[in-house]
């Protein structure tokens, strides 16, 4: 698996974060969510719909997320959450 497909896989689970909290699908879908996005600040999620979706990622994928990279402010940033699972993959692998 490749990053990209890493990022892909990673934004739907922040989309079908956002859609559970029961904003329009529409709305949803128009989001600007890239590798630079702050989920708090860009998204307005909160710490609960954070740990949802490193929990949802640590599923998809198998694998944990390692307790050095468990740094809020750091998984904040979808970059740094795809680099979190890049290294959780090859950890359980």
């Amino acid at each position: 698996m490749n990053r990209e497909e890493i990022v892909e896989r990673t934004i739907d689970v922040i989309r079908s974060a956002i859609a559970e909290t029961g904003e329009d699908t529409d709305y949803v879908n128009s989001l600007d969510i890239n590798e630079g996005t702050d989920i708090f600040k860009d998204l307005g999620m909160d710490s609960i719909q954070v740990m949802t979706i490193i929990t949802d990622l640590e599923d998809i994928y198998d694998m944990e997320f390692a307790d050095e990279d468990m740094d809020m402010d750091y998984l904040l940033i979808v970059g740094n959450l795809v680099d979190s699972v890049e290294r959780g993959i090859l950890k359980s692998a």
